[in-house]
Formats: structure tokens, sequence, C-alpha cells
């Protein structure tokens, strides 16, 4: 499922699937349909790659 979603750096975004469902990134790079970010593992920071159809993108409030 394509997402209809346009991610771009900066962006703060939720994973919707998979074991890291729930997990929150702000995107670093994009690559077509992909989305890299670093994401803290085992007390460490882990650069990963994820689909932008994982991800949904967090809406930060207006003031």
């Amino acid at each position: 499922m394509k997402s209809n979603v346009h991610f771009s750096v900066g962006d703060k975004a939720r994973i919707v699937d998979g074991p890291l469902e729930g997990s929150e990134i702000r995107i670093v790079e994009m690559d077509g349909g992909s989305a890299t970010s670093f994401l803290k593992l085992l007390g460490r920071e882990v650069k990963v790659k994820i689909e932008t159809e994982l991800l949904s993108l967090v809406l930060l409030p207006v003031c």
C-alpha cells in the first residue's frame, strides 16, 4: 500500500506497523519511498531505514 503522505527531512513520524510500532522518529534522510532515522534501541542510537508506508506524520500543535 503506497502512502499518500509526503515526508520531508526534519518531519516527525510514528511507526504504525511492525515490531517498532508506536515508536516516534525524526526523519534525517529520504530515499524514494524510504525514510532514514536514528532510533534508540538497547541504549544505543541505531540508524534505521523504514518504508514510508509504515509511517504516519506526527502533527505538532499550532501555538
